[in-house]
């Protein structure tokens, strides 16, 4: 075993340039590994605002990235053994058995697992406390002390995680040694590639299945439709990417191999050939490169708009710091009473059929807009600030089927193909809250565009069997959300209660006990942000809503008929920021992992690509200077293939992205997405930043090559 420990401890030192990336990599996949693990299980983290998304998101981070660890852990591992399988050829020619070989194998994965799992739990346990701090930066909380931590808990799962990954290497490893001979090993590494055949149909497929998946992201123009849709699109992208490069590009070569002005060029005829003869081994690490690049553009354009988009979103949707309503339940005196006398009777129990009859009774009342207001007052005094400015609104929210002309109320709505929201306010209202002086006639409407929808609205409508003409458009409509729904949503200004009130009695009539009630919301702000945002962050217990519950009850305990139920809806600008930055933060910041370790993957990809091509183009531009090939010559060959390798992929990725750039704008609808600038600026801000990252692999791994193919041998 020392003979094969020191066989293993030289192998790795001889073979530097293809080990320690290999450990490089292993002990970057084991500290982000352990930086996601940790965050997902850290309850300092969990406690602070926004935190409770962290175990969420890092757990399917951690998902993603297992399984990007074993397939990136492979494939290198796979061009680290092409390039020794003659080293391993001669060990058994000299006599060395091939399970003496599966030794060496054992001890140098041994060795390659101890460095890559001690360093990457070193590199990641320094790094925490860093990550700890940015995450508590994009969440907009203070930072939290003493985040550096070490947790066996949180070990064990990294390493039996790359255990099992290094097993699985050995093994790997171990079958392909036993299965190869002698002599076929030795040779491996001087077989040449026969000519690859025109494969017809898999070019075809390959054209076939992009464009299916280019056309399910230009013409999907339901957002329920783009969720699931997505996902086959971004699969068919896929398998007509790998297909156009290992076939697609073959026929493009032959089809310039054919054409005698291009071809009979001595840059070009060397260039094609060449690329020509290697591309079975190229094209699927072409095709890996571009997918990695298309999905580090899509992960950083999205989660940076997200999260740049934060307070757009929060000033659209939240004019005013707050928007309330509550409701308070009656029931019929007899039933109440016999409910209650069943309650005394059975010590606090009552029949299934009792409780029933008592729940049916029931009935949802309003409180009055102007008792909701009172009352806010007096629990925003209790709390230490006043109300600054109140508005109240009426609105109405019903479902319809639009077909760019009428909204059709009907049981049957095909919830993937035309239906729109409609949220319909009165003028009074809408003057209102906006501080406007909007006035309509009876068959005039005024109407908002909430979200990017399908269809647009004419110069006039039809709807609850009436003609509307469309007095004008409006950008300041306001509903809860804002619109961002997975339909087409519409804000639209009626003239007065009465025409609103014609509106909802026609939906009654088709959708009966499924139609939309007419509700009503305050919006308020206060004078004192600072006590404001304290007093709505805390329980809903605690703070205002204490306040307010207190002064609720004792209204509600003076109506006739009461049974003492109430129910409020809150929604504030500062609880609706914790959420956002907790949700956006999180998403941005695993983004930006998981980016980090694409990133990786492509330059570790292009690296071994270029130390295999560069040894097995040494000895081919070696016999092309001899027989008079000029070095400048020689260069430029060597630069044409390199930028034509290396650029390929980039521009296949912004195709990638441009054409997913539609159905992916669909799916941010429903996230809060203020602004499709915002989105297509974040987007070429990323693809510029992974050009730049891009051209310094380019230039490192380029050197590599040149080294390899003209001062070595």
């Amino acid at each position: 075993m020392k003979m094969y420990i020191r066989l293993a401890f030289s192998n790795i030192i001889k073979n530097r340039r293809l080990y320690v990336p290999h450990i490089c990599t292993g002990a970057g996949l084991t500290a982000v590994f352990y930086i996601m693990i940790t965050l997902a299980h850290d309850n300092r983290l969990q406690s602070v605002k926004g935190g409770n998304y962290l175990p969420t998101v890092m757990s399917m981070g951690v998902i993603v990235l297992g399984l990007v660890s074993v397939i990136l852990m492979l494939y290198t591992n796979s061009f680290l053994m092409k390039q020794r399988q003659s080293e391993f050829g001669l060990y058994n020619v000299l006599g060395m058995e091939k399970r003496h070989i599966g030794r060496i194998l054992l001890c140098e994965t041994l060795f390659a697992a101890v460095a890559a799992l001690t360093a990457g739990l070193l590199f990641g346990i320094a790094l925490y406390k860093l990550c700890a701090l940015i995450i508590c930066k994009m969440l907009k909380v203070e930072s939290v002390l003493g985040l550096f931590k070490v947790s066996l808990r949180d070990l064990g799962p990294v390493v039996l995680v790359f255990v099992c990954i290094y097993s699985a290497i050995f093994i790997f490893n171990r079958i392909r040694i036993a299965a190869m001979k002698p002599m076929k090993l030795l040779a491996s590494a001087h077989e040449g590639e026969r000519e690859p055949r025109t494969k017809w149909l898999i070019a075809i497929l390959g054209v076939a299945t992009l464009g299916a998946g280019y056309y399910i992201s230009l013409t999907t123009k339901s957002p329920l439709k783009a969720l699931w849709l997505f996902f086959l699109a971004v699969i068919l992208v896929i398998i007509g990417t790998y297909f156009l490069f290992i076939a697609g590009s073959i026929v493009v070569l032959k089809i310039l191999r054919r054409n005698k002005k291009i071809y009979y060029k001595s840059r070009n005829m060397i260039g094609i050939s060449g690329m020509l003869y290697r591309m079975k081994q190229n094209a699927a690490g072409l095709a890996s490169i571009a997918i990695l690049a298309t999905c580090v553009l899509v992960m950083m354009s999205s989660t940076v708009t997200l999260y740049a988009g934060i307070e757009d979103s929060l000033e659209k949707e939240f004019p005013h710091h707050v928007n309330v309503s509550a409701t308070y339940y009656t029931v019929d005196p007899e039933i109440k009473k016999e409910y209650e006398e069943e309650l005394e009777k059975n010590d606090g129990y009552t029949s299934n059929e009792a409780y029933m009859r008592y729940y049916e009774a029931q009935k949802s009342v309003a409180v009055p807009d102007d008792v909701v207001i009172e009352i806010l007052k007096k629990a925003a005094k209790d709390n230490g600030f006043e109300l600054a400015h109140v508005a109240s609104r009426s609105y109405l929210m019903v479902a319809y089927h639009f077909d760019g002309q009428s909204f059709v109320t009907r049981d049957n709505i095909d919830i993937y193909d035309g239906i729109a929201e409609c949220f319909f306010t009165t003028a009074e209202s809408y003057n209102d809250v906006n501080e406007a002086n909007v006035e309509l006639a009876k068959d005039e409407i005024l109407v908002a565009e909430l979200s990017g929808n399908s269809q647009k609205i004419g110069e006039t409508i039809n709807l609850a069997g009436k003609t509307f003409r469309v007095k004008g458009k409006t950008k300041d409509f306001i509903v809860s959300m804002n619109g961002y729904s997975l339909a087409d949503c519409y804000g639209i200004v009626v003239a007065d209660e009465e025409v609103l009130n014609i509106i909802y009695q026609a939906q009654l009539e088709d959708y009966k006990q499924y139609a939309s009630e007419i509700s009503s919301t305050v919006m308020a702000d206060f004078t004192n942000e600072e006590l404001a945002e304290q007093a709505f962050l805390q329980k809903r217990s605690a703070g205002i809503y204490g306040s307010f519950g207190t002064y609720l009850q004792e209204y509600i305990e003076k109506q006739e008929n009461a049974d003492g139920a109430y129910g409020t809806s809150w929604r504030s600008v500062w609880e609706m920021r914790s959420e956002m930055y907790g949700m956006f933060g999180t998403l941005m910041f695993l983004g930006i992992l998981l980016s980090i370790v694409f990133m990786m993957a492509t330059a570790l990809i292009i690296y071994y690509k270029q130390v295999s091509e560069g040894y097995d183009d040494r000895g081919r531009f070696h016999i092309m200077q001899k027989v008079g090939m000029g070095s400048d010559e020689v260069k430029k060959t060597i630069r044409s293939q390199v930028l034509t390798v290396f650029f390929m992929p980039v521009l296949v990725a912004a195709l990638h992205m441009a054409m997913a750039f539609p159905i992916i704008v669909r799916l941010m609808r429903v996230l809060f997405v203020p602004s499709i600038t915002l989105f297509v600026i974040c987007t070429l801000a990323a693809f510029a930043i992974f050009c730049g990252v891009y051209v310094v692999i380019y230039i490192l791994t380029a050197k590599m090559y040149y080294h390899i193919v003209r001062l070595e041998g």
